[in-house]
């Protein structure tokens, strides 16, 4: 099962969805495998300086860090709002909050409006940029000259 290739939703016309769904560990198999050899040796390492208690907490420390690289996020477009599912959470923003995009290597980033942490949202959909820039156009105009597709 591919999950990070946008599907269109059938729906009536004008409520047009886009869902997608990614993951940045899928994009780089050879990062995966070092970060997963990096913490068998850190663990070795601490176990061995320190004990197993410290072992166990490094390791956790390292797997949360880690966290927003291997977890699958899940997009959703729709007329009237955008949905961001998380590992742990579920955001939803209007697309009045927003006030322009712009592409950033296999990123889509929506900026706020107003003053707000962070100031942009990243979508990532390394596979189906086209057809997610094409469905924010529809509501956001660009923030450079040379992002604008037609």
């Amino acid at each position: 099962m591919n999950d990070d290739r946008a599907e269109p939703r059938d729906q009536p016309a004008g409520r047009a969805k886009l869902v997608w769904s990614s993951r940045r560990a899928a994009e780089a198999p050879l990062l995966c495998a070092l970060l997963v050899i990096f913490e068998f040796v850190l663990a070795v390492a601490v176990n061995m300086y320190y004990g197993p208690s410290y072992a166990a907490l490094a390791v956790g420390f390292v797997t949360l860090a880690l966290i927003p690289f291997y977890a699958s996020y899940t997009y959703v477009l729709e007329p009237e709002v955008l949905q961001v599912h998380g590992p742990f959470y579920y955001v939803e923003y209007r697309w009045t909050e927003f006030e322009s995009w712009r592409l950033s290597e296999g990123e889509l980033r929506l900026v706020f409006k107003q003053p707000h942490r962070p100031s942009v949202l990243v979508l990532y959909a390394p596979h189906d940029m086209d057809q997610a820039l094409q469905f924010v156009q529809r509501y956001l105009p660009s923030d450079k000259l040379e992002d604008r597709r037609l």
